[in-house]
């Protein structure tokens, strides 16, 4: 199995979640599984809920750093699924 992650700004930045992101970064591959993209605008709907909620906790780097876990996270999930799903 090949895995190739790819870890952008878009991803690490929460200036993406402050504002919508343009077509270009949505289109932006933050991982690919086996050849099967995973894009910013696939992942951007599974956290947007919890990325607000933790806006109105978190300010500042601190927000930037909760976004960029719970980004993490989700993509570590969505990899697993793809893998899991092709073996």
């Amino acid at each position: 199995m090949k895995l190739f992650v790819i870890l952008l700004p878009l991803l690490i930045g929460t200036l993406a979640a402050a504002a919508p992101a343009s077509a270009p970064e949505r289109n932006a591959v933050v991982a690919s599984v086996n050849g099967s993209a995973i894009t910013l605008y696939d992942l951007l709907p599974e956290t947007g809920q919890q990325e607000k909620a933790l806006a109105a906790v978190w300010q500042g780097k601190d927000l930037e750093r909760e976004i960029y876990q719970l980004r993490r996270k989700t993509l570590d999930q969505m990899i697993d699924s793809k893998l899991l799903l092709e073996a």
